[in-house]
């Protein structure tokens, strides 16, 4: 796996014959996996990867901070499924404004009024870093 993530190959290149016989030749007890096994493997160790140094960065950063803004947007590609997301942003103390996304969701319905506020708590509650005391909303229409 590591090979594939480092030369930048395709997952589908494990299922190449090249590639085949390569593991043949150099190990041929090791089972090759398919293209969509490697593909799930490697991204679940880059969201892993990618989730830990978002934490870093907002354990180092939040206490510092004073004020934060957050944006949520709702996203559906195609009528059937709904994406939801919430960013926060802040200035860190590098005088450097951050965007960061701290948390997605997907499901099958659009966010109603009434669980719109509910969804942005519960998203919030997952950010690390800091406690937020006091959130207050402003609506922009």
């Amino acid at each position: 796996m590591a090979f594939l993530v480092n030369s930048n190959f395709d997952c589908s290149f494990v299922e190449s014959r090249a590639f085949q016989q390569f593991i043949a030749v150099t190990n041929p007890e090791y089972n090759i996996k398919t293209a969509q096994v490697m593909s799930n493997r490697i991204a679940r160790l880059f969201y892993q990867n990618l989730h830990t140094a978002m934490v870093n960065v907002l354990v180092k950063d939040l206490p510092h901070c004073n004020n934060v803004a957050f944006t949520y947007t709702e996203w559906t590609p195609n009528g059937i499924e709904f994406f939801s997301w919430l960013t926060i942003h802040y200035i860190c103390r590098k005088y450097r404004l951050r965007k960061i996304t701290v948390a997605v969701h997907n499901s099958r319905a659009l966010t109603t009024n009434s669980g719109f506020a509910k969804r942005i708590s519960e998203m919030m509650l997952h950010i690390p870093g800091k406690t937020l005391v006091t959130i207050e909303f402003f609506w922009v229409i």
